[in-house]
Order: C-alpha cells, then structure tokens, then sequence
C-alpha cells in the first residue's frame, strides 16, 4: 500500500541553533494537530546541533525525516534540499531558533480548509528577546510593525513588490502545489524568502488569508543569520529584477521599491557626510520610477548638491 502523505509538512532547517533547537522541535512536537511530518535540514553546524537533531529522530522516527549536509550550502540551497522533500498538503516553514504555539497548524489548517480558494495563510509574531525573554514587538500589531494584508493573490503580490515582506516567515502556511517548479531562487543567496512569496501570489489565484492572533515567536539573538547591509541590498536589488523580468505586471511596483531603496540609501549617505553619493543615488531613485519617491528627496537632492558646491569653492 501506498504510504498515506501527511495534511501538513513542516520544513525545518538548522545551523549552529545547539541552544535552541530543543525548544524548537519541542513546540512543534506538542502540537495540539498532529497529522504532519518534520522535513530537517542542517546545513553542516559545527555546534551540537546534529546530535540533538539525531537523538530526536531516534525518538520521532515516524515524525521525522532528517537530512545532514555534510558541506555548508547555504541558506538557499539548503531550503531547496527541504522543500523538495515535503510531502504534505500543505506547507509550513519554522527554523531552529524559533518556536510555535500549540494551536498554530490546527488553526491554520482549519482555516484554509474552510475556504476552498485559499493559496496562503499568515498569522501574527511575537518578536522576543533570547537573552531576557522579553517581548520586543509584534509583526503586525503595535507600534514598528506591518500592517495585516488580506485579499486575492495578484493583490497581494503587488503588495508585497512593493513593500517588501509583511509576513513572516515562521507564520506562514501554503499549499504545496502553489509553490514555484524551481521552489526557492538560488540567485537570491539569502533572502530569498520575499520572492518565494512574490511568487506564490503571482502564479496563483486564490485567495491569502491572516489569522489576527499570535501563533509564533521570533528569536532576536546574536548568533542568528545576520546578512551584511551590502549582501542585503544586493538580495533586493536582485529580487526586484528577477520580478520585473518574471512578472510584467508588477514592474511599476518593481520600480517603485527600487526608487524607495535608492532614497533610503541616499538619505544615509548624506547623513554620513558623502554628499556626492548621496545626491547620486538621488537621482538615481528618480530615474529608477521616473518620478520623485517622495517629495522629501528635493530638499535633500538640493541640501546635498549645495553641500558639494560649498566643498569646491572651499577648496
């Protein structure tokens, strides 16, 4: 007889998360919802982190499908080594430093059940403290937060183009027959989660659901994936192109999101004094959306301009 595939699979990739890990795979364990698999990948850690992994599996056998790299691959290419052994339904995403509340796949399974359409599920995150404890914020309630976007998936898409990712990932539940046929873009080498969404909405239609209550943690501690300020622009940068190149319909979202990157940075640059660069990419955010992204960039394309003047004549 065929093996029965499970409603959820549960992607889970570690590396380096020896003091995490157990509360991790504990709070999955516990679900109140039961009929899913934990798919593992980790990318080669030099911790403790694959004995603990193996000591589970020893525990979970029928749970747990275990993969060790025996190389560090990298985030994306590890993701890709997972997602491709999924098996269930549906999919949800959780890394070893983060934690799940016990009604989080009952309710979202429950959720996109009830709505036949539903391509995608996100619900709400508590962002804590690893050291304290204490809650730092929350995704998409309170102050420095996202604001919960619901609707159709083209919708959505264009939202996300344009603001960048306002779900989490650790919130999010799909379909598995919406992912994308190449899963996630090995050209985007870190962050390649905001264009898996963008993918997942512009090649389907349906509809993307938010649960409004808190259902996961995030994990703020020192030894998480950090990505240095250039390799994160670079992801971006790169992610817009591949959209706009993918999905014309979401160019003008495209170029807008690159102006608001170009303003930012600019900002930056003037504040640290490089008033040339700074100006440069000014202008360089107007020509990306052929307008200004905010009416706020004229006096500072004139501030940083009158700067350089004051520089030459000085000098």
């Amino acid at each position: 007889m065929p093996i029965k595939s499970p409603k959820v699979s549960v992607f889970f990739i570690t590396y380096n998360h020896e003091k995490f890990v157990r509360a991790s795979l504990d709070s999955l364990l516990s679900q109140s919802f039961q009929d899913f698999e934990v798919v593992i990948g980790d990318d080669a850690s030099t911790d403790g982190t694959k004995e603990i992994l193996m000591e589970y599996q020893r525990r979970y056998p029928d749970k747990i499908d275990l993969v060790l790299n025996k190389t560090n691959v990298g985030v994306t290419a590890n993701s890709n080594l997972i997602l491709a052994r999924c098996r269930g339904e549906y999919v949800c995403f959780l890394a070893g430093d983060d934690i799940y509340y016990p009604e989080k796949l009952r309710l979202q399974v429950q959720a996109m059940d009830r709505v036949a359409d539903s391509i995608l599920s996100y619900h709400d995150i508590e962002v804590f403290d690893s050291d304290s404890g204490s809650t730092l914020r929350f995704f998409n309630r309170g102050s420095n937060s996202y604001r919960g976007e619901v609707g159709g998936t083209q919708l959505i898409a264009k939202r996300l183009v344009q603001k960048g990712v306002f779900m989490g990932a650790v919130s999010i539940m799909v379909r598995r027959d919406a992912l994308p046929p190449w899963l996630f873009d090995d050209r985007v080498r870190v962050a390649s989660d905001w264009l898996m969404w963008i993918d997942i909405c512009a090649r389907n239609h349906g509809k993307v659901l938010f649960l409004d209550e808190v259902l996961a943690r995030y994990r703020k501690h020192q030894g998480g994936v950090s990505i240095e300020p250039q390799k994160n622009r670079d992801d971006i940068y790169v992610t817009l192109g591949i959209v706009e190149h993918r999905y014309p319909e979401l160019r003008a979202a495209a170029a807008a999101h690159r102006a608001y990157c170009y303003y930012s940075e600019a900002i930056a640059r003037v504040g640290q004094g490089n008033y040339r660069e700074g100006n440069r990419m000014l202008v360089a955010g107007v020509y990306a959306s052929r307008r200004l992204y905010s009416w706020k960039a004229l006096p500072w394309l004139l501030y940083s301009w009158f700067r350089q003047v004051l520089y030459f004549m000085n000098s």
